[in-house]
């Protein structure tokens, strides 16, 4: 076994565990005392123990805790969830064996829409600026409409606050690491009072390629970007609030390893050149004062994303590009009378996209082709929806349903721009499509802290304008196709879970159905056409626990699984995209001289349950550690930290990076991450 010099930061962090363990008889700090607090499942603060379906949170100490370059890394600590990575930067998630395009992934409540076939999601945010992440596993919850089927991603970022006294809150925090040599800085500076708020925040990462277990460099894997934000809170008179936010996104040189199917197979590289994301949104909420209209909220958003790329195909240099931009608004209220409380509403929002394709020869520059691969369409989809709760008693029922129109069209677009074609790849035309979410669960309260829960739901998710219009010229005279008449995917869900929580020990447990029909997939006409069709139909079920026990107010001890199954029910062979089981086990302990510290270990099984021709997965074990010290210092709440990802160097692939394609790349080696934040 080789031994580097770093690995001696293992023997460090033991030692203060063991430190910490004797300094830590007197702390008085209880992590479970209180319940945690779930908004997105039924749109109002509700105890993660009254819930029907499965629910993860994530908090900005739990999110930063490995020091995680994309959102999607911190993702991975939630029982269900795994990375389905094109690049470290750009990783996109699975919930429960579903993901991508099945996921809806919200910012501050905005939608976010943009192509899922190379990551681009949750890329485009620095997870220090995050505050908190819910997520819904499956299709819980009749707020959320088309795309709900595997979940929602619901992300909130750090803002200003309304506060009594007024003032100031500022922060700032710097790190690096070593593999990547990946330098960070985040800071954020507010002004708050009782009626008025001021926020501002930036954040700068360079990052060059890792290195994975064997010391091996892979390829295209760094990154760089900023990012910017501006927020605003105002309560003009009693009753009424109103929030602004802005943010901007940059992010260039930003490599894709693991390139998906959209890229040749013989491609040599494949990046976003410029990656650009803009939010701006407006919130409203008025509290009447009514005994039954609780409140009432008005959001509105307007999201913008510009991607282009650039994919080495010796002779030629291809470079897609696509605008998008969604502008939406959502209607909630709150009533409550009885025992009921519901909240009900409408939502409308708008995708357009406009895209662009050019190959040139790498040698001469000359250009080749110039097309269109997707043409100038839009996506309105309009919804109204209800949840309501009713306790009885120890029993809180739930049911919620919503109703969508979804209206697609597209410009009519040529088979190539230059050289000029006649040729009309799409004609113009117009698409109408209607579907609904609905569900049904019911919650029984054993005693304080102890309940079950049972769900039953099902959700839809209408087919993205790149899978209506899509056209690809794969050379040889192969060629990919979308369908406009594609019908939605359709999702029955049904879950059973337990939920356990005091002062010494937290527990969840869940199994789960889902039952998945007009899947949407390649279907083979001929030798060298392919057109997209409602042709699959599948079955994912599994099981989850996650625990963690408090012997004592200074340590924690954590452990979950997360076991999931696939079945292609169309071609009776197991789903391409299932993860393998996964067993995570940890220790945390904190001192009230302000020392924490934590060690875990992630081992994840082997994946030998795959369809034919595609490649098995090995089994992996990967042990993190870290510790931190707070210390204040007139005034300053300061904070020094050190982690080591992969203590052991283990060389390793998780198996949703593999495409259909074969694509596979390394995730990094050991990697040791330092840093020092302060608030102020």
């Amino acid at each position: 076994m080789k031994i580097k010099p770093v690995s001696l930061i293992a023997v460090i962090i033991c030692l203060i565990l063991i430190t910490c363990s004797v300094w830590a008889q007197n702390a008085t700090d209880s992590a479970y005392i209180t319940d945690e607090i779930i908004i997105s499942a039924d749109g109002y603060g509700k105890p993660l123990t009254s819930t029907t379906g499965g629910i993860g949170i994530l908090t900005s100490d739990s999110i930063m805790k490995t020091g995680p370059v994309s959102v999607s890394d911190a993702l991975q600590g939630v029982t269900g969830v795994y990375k389905s990575s094109d690049s470290g930067w750009g990783s996109e998630i699975s919930i429960r064996g579903t993901g991508r395009d099945k996921v809806i992934m919200l910012i501050d409540g905005s939608r976010m829409n943009t192509s899922t076939d190379i990551g681009a999601q949750f890329g485009t945010l620095n997870p220090a600026s995050v505050m908190r992440i819910e997520i819904l596993k499956g299709p819980i919850s009749s707020l959320y409409g088309s795309g709900s089927i595997g979940g929602v991603v619901n992300i909130y970022t750090r803002t200003g606050e309304f506060l009594e006294e007024a003032g100031f809150k500022s922060g700032i925090n710097v790190s690096y690491e070593d593999n990547t040599s990946g330098r960070n800085v985040y800071g954020f500076t507010s002004y708050n009072t009782e009626r008025f708020y001021l926020f501002g925040s930036g954040s700068y990462r360079n990052h060059d390629n890792y290195s994975d277990g064997d010391g091996d460099e892979v390829d295209n894997s760094g990154f760089n970007d900023a990012e910017g934000v501006v927020n605003m809170g105002l309560k003009p008179a009693p009753g009424h609030t109103i929030e602004l936010r802005s943010q901007y996104y940059e992010g260039w040189d930003i490599g894709i390893p693991g390139a998906r199917d959209s890229v040749p197979l013989t491609a040599s590289e494949a990046e976003y050149k410029r990656m650009r994301r803009a939010l701006g949104s407006l919130d409203y909420k008025l509290i009447p004062g009514s005994s039954v209209l609780v409140d009432s909220r008005l959001h509105v958003y307007w999201m913008y994303i510009k991607r282009e790329v650039c994919i080495k195909n010796s002779p030629l240099k291809i470079e897609p590009e696509s605008d998008n931009r969604t502008t939406g608004a959502q209607w909630t209220n709150t009533f409550i009378w009885e025992n009921n409380r519901l909240v009900a509403g409408v939502d409308s929002w708008l995708r357009t996209i406009s895209t662009d394709r050019t190959k040139t020869n790498i040698n001469t520059g000359v250009l080749v082709t110039d097309d269109t691969p997707v043409p100038d369409a839009y996506y309105l989809s309009s919804g109204i929806f209800a949840e309501d709760d009713i306790k009885i008693a120890d029993l809180t029922f739930n049911f919620g349903g919503r109703f969508d129109g979804i209206f697609t069209g597209n410009e009519k677009v040529y088979k190539s721009e230059y050289p000029v074609s006649t040729v009309v790849i799409w004609e113009e035309k117009g698409v109408r499509d209607y579907s609904w979410n609905g569900h049904a669960g019911v919650n029984y309260q054993f005693f304080k802290g102890f309940s079950t829960a049972i769900l039953a739901a099902s959700g839809y998710r209408a087919a993205s304008l790149e899978e209506r219009y899509k056209y690809i010229a794969l050379g040889g005279g192969v060629e990919k196709w979308g369908d406009p008449e594609l019908k939605p995917e359709r999702s029955w869900f049904f879950e059973y879970s337990l939920h356990y929580k005091n002062s010494l020990f937290k527990g969840n447990a869940s199994a789960y159905l889902n039952q998945l029909k007009d899947l949407i997939a390649e279907e083979q006409l001929s030798s060298t056409e392919y057109r997209l069709r409602n042709i699959d139909r599948a079955r994912i079920w599994g099981y989850e626990y996650d625990i963690a026990i408090m012997p004592a107010d200074w340590i924690e001890v954590y452990n979950n699984l997360s076991y999931i199954r696939g079945r292609d029910t169309k071609d009776k062979e197991d789903l391409p995209s299932i993860a393998p089981l996964r067993v995570v086990t940890g220790v945390k302990v904190k001192a009230p001289s302000g020392i924490s510290a934590f060690t875990d270990g992630t081992w994840t099984s082997a994946q030998k349950r795959v369809p034919d021709n595609m490649e098995e997965s090995e089994s992996w074990l990967r042990i993190d550690a870290g510790a931190d010290v707070k210390f204040n210092t007139s005034g300053f709440e300061n904070k020094i930290y050190i982690v080591c990802t992969n203590i052991f160097d283990e060389r390793y692939y998780d198996y949703l990076s593999v495409s259909k394609t074969g694509y596979v790349f390394n995730e990094p080696g050991r990697t040791v991450k330092c840093g020092y934040s302060v608030l102020f």
